[in-house]
């Protein structure tokens, strides 16, 4: 995952670190990281989406739920936020919701055949 640009150096840095962590399955390390600056820019998809695989990672599926919820409000067309919610929806056994959502992903207008 590449960072997005615009963001500030700070986020940026944040995000460069975290997803370093993630790759060395440092999920722990990563989520306390990633939670201050989910706080100070609540409306970056980026760190909202990482922040929900790390708690997901971790277990904690309803905050996972939440952020990975929050990136996709944030940013429609984030597909691995959309999958790993999916995934953990699923998981949850909460399959009418898996159902729903990849219905809404299907009639966006950017879908793909």
């Amino acid at each position: 995952m590449a960072v997005a640009p615009g963001l500030s150096p700070q986020v940026a840095a944040a995000l460069r670190d975290a997803i370093g962590l993630m790759n060395q399955h440092r999920f722990g390390e990563a989520r306390h990281l990633l939670e201050p600056v989910a706080r100070a820019a609540p409306g970056v998809a980026d760190v909202r989406y990482l922040l929900g695989a790390a708690l997901s990672h971790l277990g904690d599926l309803a905050s996972a739920e939440r952020e990975l919820g929050a990136a996709l409000a944030i940013d429609p067309s984030r597909q691995e936020a959309a999958t790993s919610l999916a995934r953990l929806l699923n998981a949850l056994g909460r399959h009418e919701e898996v159902v729903a959502g990849t219905e809404r992903i299907a009639a966006r207008p950017d879908a793909r055949a």
